[in-house]
């Protein structure tokens, strides 16, 4: 038995992302879908990956054969019929030079595609709304503000690229948070404190060292002999980190005043909601930018360079005192 998990996001007009390990997965629509055409439709690249899953079978047949595959490609085309039958039309295309004999033994070696199984078997489909609040509160009680921040770290065997995006989804679930305290809705006194502590501690503490991470271990690897559109993607992250660190300074007095008085939220709503706001548009378009374009770069640098990254990141985040005295670039940038 095999078990998958992704993370589905929306990042902007249609575009929706699955974070699939250490990569992402990005799907558009066309213009005349209310898309930018930026990326493939999710059919297209439902369709995609049956091809490519034939392929490889394809390709592995001929190489445990000795077999040369200059010339060999595939060509598909899906029809989707009535009552949503979809016919999958595969040619393989082969030189003449190819061996007679293990041309039909090719056509059963796509066949075993394990993405075709699994739709021969009718898969079943399970969907529910889950509701944090709620789940959280039948198991423990919490109160709704304590449980928005919640995040998934990554595994111990992350590289930089897994390590940078489950940042990403901190920074993503602490402005859902902050959003959610600069509005109308009802919650304890001691929950806006506490929720106030956790969204100042994780901008003023966390969030510094991840801009470190990017401006002191990646940028400078990657300046090195990035492409045009990664170095200018460099340079306008470095900009944008300036531009919302300002913001962030702005709120951070913010918070803390909630921390001690708690009954002025109502009072500093209207400002939080609007500097978070400014934030949040900021926060989508930089984050988007960086993983479509900064993160895949990582791609390029040799396995030892990214395990050094790795140890940066990691080091960065140790708890001892004597490790951040000897290495000054771990030390939160000053707000």
């Amino acid at each position: 038995m095999s078990e998958f998990e992704q993370r589905i996001v929306f990042t902007g007009g249609a575009r929706v992302e699955a974070q699939v390990g250490d990569f992402v997965v990005r799907t558009d629509q066309p213009s005349s879908d209310g898309g930018r055409g930026s990326a493939p439709s999710h059919l297209e690249l439902f369709a995609a990956a049956l091809g490519c899953c034939a392929g490889y079978f394809v390709l592995s047949f001929c190489r445990t054969r000795g077999l040369v595959t200059d010339g060999i490609s595939l060509r598909q085309r899906l029809v989707l019929g009535s009552a949503h039958r979809l016919v999958v039309h595969l040619d393989i295309e082969l030189p003449a030079s190819f061996p007679v004999k293990y041309r039909e033994a090719l056509v059963h070696a796509a066949h075993a595609c394990p993405l075709k199984r699994v739709i021969e078997a009718q898969p079943e489909f399970q969907i529910r709304i889950v509701l944090p609040e709620a789940e959280a509160l039948k198991k423990e009680e919490r109160p709704m503000l304590k449980i928005l921040n919640a995040s998934h770290p990554a595994p111990a065997t992350a590289g930089p690229a897994a390590l940078l995006l489950a940042c990403h989804g901190r920074i993503r679930s602490f402005t859902a948070l902050a959003a959610r305290l600069a509005t109308a809705e009802p919650a304890p006194d001691a929950e806006v404190a506490d929720a106030a502590a956790r969204v100042h501690r994780y901008h003023a503490v966390a969030l510094p060292l991840h801009q470190a991470d990017e401006e002191l271990s990646i940028a400078p690897r990657l300046e090195r002999a990035a492409r045009p559109e990664v170095l200018e993607a460099l340079a306008k992250m470095k900009r944008e980190h300036v531009e919302l660190d300002a913001l962030v300074s702005g709120l951070l007095p913010i918070w803390q005043v909630l921390v001690r008085e708690p009954r002025r939220r109502c009072e500093l709503s209207p400002v939080m909601a609007r500097e978070v706001g400014r934030a949040q548009v900021l926060w989508t378009a930089h984050l988007t930018a960086e993983e479509e374009t900064i993160f895949p770069a990582l791609q390029s640098l040799e396995a030892g360079e990214l395990a050094r990254i790795t140890d940066e990141i990691r080091a960065r985040r140790l708890p001892s005192p004597s490790l951040e005295a000897r290495s000054p670039e771990i030390t939160p940038r000053p707000r």
